[in-house]
């Protein structure tokens, strides 16, 4: 955790231990910041399936987890902005945006880096008016697309015309749907207040907002686990769920 009374030294020493340790554990060497967007993807997406941490963990409620998030997110800042990757991170978010053709989405939604991990990590790139007034649409019609093709064939990209156009029961739909209102009622509860400048891209101001407001950021945290398990998760239709969204005004 980088708060506005540690050197940015100390936290990069931090942070590089940390990846050492990684290194060991797992035998890869070369770890960045995509690991840990891939590390928030998945702390997210156990939170909307509504799966324990222990299993992986081995210890840590869904609140203390929830508490972590944005510290992740800070970890993964830290180095997109002192490599200057954000410009190239953004690029490849839009190229993911674009309209493609039935096959060519349909791959996209077994690739690696695919709609939750990009709608991880929009929220640390994309500004939150932008989120508000196109981009969240767009995501949003990804992961119902892809849990859908997903229903059909979990392990292999199946072909377009083998994809039934009928909708599947919501329960298909509900882990992806719950994902998608997580990262907006992060926007909502961490960062509808981040202010962007000209001289400041979101993902700096981001930043700096993480490291200094960690008070506030644990509140909305509560917030954000109150709002999961008590709005959203217990819904058993997608109708359901709008009027809950509806209700917190997320959609």
């Amino acid at each position: 955790m980088w708060g506005p009374s540690v050197a940015e030294s100390a936290y990069a020493n931090c942070l590089a231990r940390h990846n050492s340790y990684l290194q060991e554990a797992t035998g890869q060497r070369d770890i960045s910041y995509m690991q840990t967007v891939h590390d928030l993807k998945l702390l997210l997406f156990r939170f909307a399936q509504a799966k324990s941490f222990h299993e992986d963990t081995g210890g840590g409620g869904p609140q203390s987890n929830m508490n972590l998030v944005p510290y992740l997110m800070q970890m993964a800042l830290y180095v997109i902005n002192t490599t200057r990757r954000s410009i190239a991170e953004e690029r490849n978010l839009n190229t993911y945006l674009e309209p493609k053709s039935a096959d060519q989405l349909i791959d996209t939604f077994y690739d690696t880096e695919g709609p939750l991990y990009y709608l991880t990590m929009a929220i640390m790139l994309t500004p939150y008016s932008k989120w508000m007034s196109t981009n969240r649409l767009i995501h949003l019609n990804r992961i119902i697309l892809m849990a859908h093709v997903h229903h059909t064939n979990s392990s292999i990209a199946p072909n377009v015309r083998s994809v039934p156009l009928t909708p599947h029961d919501y329960t298909a739909y509900k882990s992806a749907l719950i994902f998608f209102v997580l990262i907006n009622k992060m926007y909502e509860c961490y960062f509808k207040t981040v202010e962007v400048t000209e001289s400041k891209s979101w993902s700096v101001s981001l930043a700096d907002f993480i490291r200094h407001n960690d008070e506030m950021l644990l509140k909305s945290s509560e917030m954000m686990m109150n709002a999961l398990s008590v709005d959203f998760l217990p819904c058993t239709s997608f109708e359901e769920l709008c009027d809950a969204a509806r209700k917190i005004k997320i959609f």
